[in-house]
Formats: C-alpha cells, structure tokens, sequence
C-alpha cells in the first residue's frame, strides 16, 4: 500500500509539474502464456457476494512465452517475446537495449525523453537494469 501512495504522488506530482506528463510515459507490462492454453492469473480477481471456492489447478514446468509490451499515447511499442526462457536481469537488459535503439528510431518518440514505467518484477530491479535505466531513462517509474 505504502509503494502505491508514494506513486500516486510521484504522479500527481509529476502530471502537476508538466502538463504533458503523461504523454511522455511509456506504460509497460508482461503477460505469461503457456503452450497448454492457460495463462498465469496472478492478476486475476474474482468478484463474488460469496466465496466462490475457485480451485486453479496448474501444471508445472510447462513450456510457454512472455510476452513484454508497452503503450504511450497513441501507440503500442512491441510486442516483445521471451520464448522458452526465464526472464531475468541479463535477458530484460537486453530487451532494454534494444527498446532503446527502436525509441532512438522512431519518429514518433523523436525529441521526447521518454519516462519507462515498470512493474516490480525481479527482472527490473537488478542492478545492471537499475543502472541501465539511469543513464537511458532517467526518472524512470517502479520500485527503488
């Protein structure tokens, strides 16, 4: 609850300071699909006036795909794909970094400094991520 006080401020903050804000961020998100049709429901809720007694059953080690995507504005930048392998510091980097060079690219993000909002996955918080974000999109929005 504390983390999304302190980002509800940073954008309120943020949006007061610059109008243009929120035109400037570029939203971010993974999703896991898996080669058996599930797909992992870690951000699934049921609503129900009474407990529904939802069992999910799941099978392990199946294989599947991430897939990373990000929107800012009016356009969808990606999609991404990490096929059959776990993503982590070193694979998120690289998929940075060549996030980097497809702003660089664009004329659509052309002359904006573009702020990356992430989630709080282990993958982006590690410290080469963390330094790569510094030095490539400063003011950068997830955990610290």
């Amino acid at each position: 609850m504390r983390s999304r006080r302190a980002l509800s401020s940073l954008i309120t903050s943020s949006s007061e300071a610059d109008p243009e804000f929120f035109r400037t961020v570029l939203w971010s998100d993974e999703a896991i699909f898996k080669l058996n049709g599930l797909i992992n429901r870690h951000n699934c809720v049921y609503w129900a006036f009474e407990n529904p007694n939802l069992v999910l059953h799941q099978e392990l080690n199946v294989s599947g795909i991430v897939v990373w995507a990000g929107i800012c504005t009016h356009t969808i930048v990606g999609p991404y794909f990490f096929e059959n392998e776990k993503v982590n510091g070193t694979t998120y980097l690289d998929m940075l970094q060549n996030l980097k060079i497809e702003l660089a690219e664009s004329t659509v993000f052309a002359g904006h400094q573009m702020t990356l909002q992430q989630d709080g996955a282990p993958a982006h918080f590690s410290v080469q991520v963390r330094t790569f974000l510094n030095e490539n999109f400063p003011g950068w929005i997830a955990r610290r």
